[in-house]
């Protein structure tokens, strides 16, 4: 199946997982413990690239779902090394290292392995460590050292002294960290960020928590708070391991509209730290780049059963978009109906699947999707009218009549004066756009406008629906208005809106140029192309629109 790492597939020999290490102290306030010296041993491994390692966050996100035990001085090996096999295959690792920890009196002993995943076979024992408890930091940088050697002398790159790494933060400021990314695997931006703030407070040295406050606020679309971080980060790239350079190179030019370089440093970042996570990442900046095969590429490497994705419903409706873009529309259904299975009541779910059904043309059954999509309450983030809005843009992509019916069967019983929430806002233009109902869309995108005029994307439908009524003086007054925007994050937008407007009223060239214009300030191809932008079937036939829109890998 496409997006599943295949069972049985080989072993990537020279990639190191470290599984979170169990605590076996009968203390649950002790759990972190295990996930910092997973992610402490991660790290260090990167930055001295002695060997290759599953990505830190991926292994970090994925202990919320590690079934940690806390019998108090049980030593079953046998399940210990299964388990670390099992998280091991999960990633295609073909090392893994594995541990527990115990407690006694005031210290804390770790017991440490290094070993086959696919044989289980034992490569490297490690002494026990002891160390303070209330410092465990001093244990988990003296196994690091010790892995890290055992590493260097299976690799056969000698045994002599190990490249320097860089210090333990404080425990405390560790602590905050992890907390932070719990929040975040959670969708919870705000306590997240203010998790990360205290570990960058507590320890100004420790630079993985403001890499991921970036993450955070870009998350939340505070893109200038995110851009103020880097900015108080760039004079230290030097001390950032090689991991965290590509981390924070892949969001300065994502920030900047910059897909190419954006996808470049997330290749980097999968190549230096395989994982879920930045696999995700280098598909998702593949889609925005117009490479749709090298995203489908990277999501067949991702085994969702056993990566922390396995809990989200919206997974599968990124997974299918690269076969989308390509029009392989019987693989891109075969995912929707995969998330189907593994969320039967979720809106993304059914979402994803009537998508898939209008582009197919499969008219009846994307409207009986459309049906058990109502059925469920609504969510906020995607309204019952984004199930109209959706269906009825893929079939406008094909031309199909039905558009204009389903657009209009979405629209039924809502008024232009009905308080909406921005999602259905969103969903109501388009349906009025599938429908033709211009002056009405025109009517709605004014007054949304009006109420926030710092939201250009209002002011391009606007504009869009006067050249649909051929009020080309309204289309080329707003056309300047659009023009004139210099928000460095509207990331190509405006010129986006302007092609469209350019196109419906006959000015092909000048259409072309301003959808080139549009990329290279930073426009996703993946969003254009999802527009399903009518105003563009006139220029389906002319070579450069067909080269700047064909897919580039």
């Amino acid at each position: 199946m496409f997006g599943l790492r295949r069972r049985g597939a080989p072993l990537i020999n020279d990639l190191v997982a470290i599984a979170p290490f169990e605590n076996k102290t009968g203390d649950p306030s002790l759990d972190l413990i295990g996930d910092m010296a997973a992610d402490w041993i991660s790290h260090g491994v990167g930055e001295t690239r002695i060997a290759r390692v599953v990505d830190p966050s991926s292994v970090a996100f994925a202990r919320t779902g590690s079934g940690r035990s806390v019998e108090t001085g049980t030593r079953d090996t046998g399940r210990e090394i299964r388990r670390a096999r099992a998280f091991a295959e999960g990633f295609g690792a073909g090392k893994v290292v594995w541990g527990s920890f115990y407690r006694r009196g005031d210290s804390l002993t770790f017991l440490v392995r290094l070993s086959s995943t696919a044989e289980g076979e034992v490569l490297s024992a490690i002494d026990p460590i002891t160390g303070p408890t209330h410092n465990p930091l001093v244990a988990i940088s003296a196994v690091r050292q010790q892995v890290l050697g055992a590493l260097l002398r299976l690799n056969n790159l000698g045994s002599g002294a190990l490249p320097p790494v860089g210090r333990a933060p404080s425990y405390d400021a560790y602590v905050a960290f992890l907390q932070g990314l719990d929040f975040i695997t959670r969708y919870q931006t705000d306590p997240a960020i203010e998790r990360f703030q205290v570990a960058t407070a507590l320890d100004s040295n420790f630079f993985a928590p403001r890499l991921w406050i970036v993450e955070a606020y870009e998350a939340a679309q505070r893109r200038r708070e995110a851009d103020s971080v880097l900015d108080l980060l760039e004079p230290h790239r030097t001390q950032l391991t090689p991991y965290e350079r590509a981390f924070f190179g892949n969001y300065r030019a994502t920030l900047s509209g910059d897909h190419g370089t954006a996808l470049q440093m997330s290749r980097e970042m999968a190549d230096i730290a395989p994982g879920p996570l930045t696999f995700l990442l280098v598909a998702q900046d593949a889609l925005i780049a117009n490479r749709p095969r090298e995203a489908a590429t990277a999501f067949d490497q991702i085994d969702v059963a056993r990566s922390f994705f396995h809990n989200w419903d919206g997974y599968w409706s990124w997974a299918l978009e690269g076969h989308h873009m390509l029009g392989e529309n019987d693989d891109a259904l075969r995912m929707a109906r995969k998330g189907l299975e593994n969320f039967p009541e979720s809106a993304p779910s059914i979402l994803a699947e009537a998508k898939i059904l209008a582009a197919m043309g499969r008219v009846t059954e994307a409207k009986a999707a459309i049906e058990r999509g109502r059925a469920l309450p609504e969510p906020e983030e995607a309204s019952h009218l984004s199930f109209f809005a959706m269906v009825c843009k893929e079939l406008a992509g094909r031309r199909d009549p039905a558009a204009s019916v389903i657009g209009a069967a979405g629209l039924a019983g809502v008024q232009i004066a009905d308080s909406l929430t921005p999602a259905r806002e969103t969903a109501r233009a388009g349906c009025l756009a599938c429908a033709g109902r211009w002056a009405e869309l025109a009517t709605m995108a004014a007054a949304r406008h009006r109420a926030n005029p710092t939201e250009w994307d209002w002011l391009g439908l606007a504009g869009i629906a006067a050249a649909h009524l051929s009020d080309r003086a309204e289309a080329e007054r707003i056309d300047r208005q659009l023009a004139a925007i210099a928000d460095r994050y509207s990331f190509g937008g405006p010129d986006f809106s302007r092609a469209r407007i350019a196109a419906q009223l006959g000015e092909a060239d000048r259409a072309v140029g301003l959808l080139q214009q549009s990329f290279a300030r930073g426009f996703s191809y993946l969003e254009a192309i999802e527009t399903h932008a009518p105003e563009f079937f006139t220029l389906a036939a002319r070579r450069d629109f067909q080269e700047l829109m064909q897919p580039k890998g």
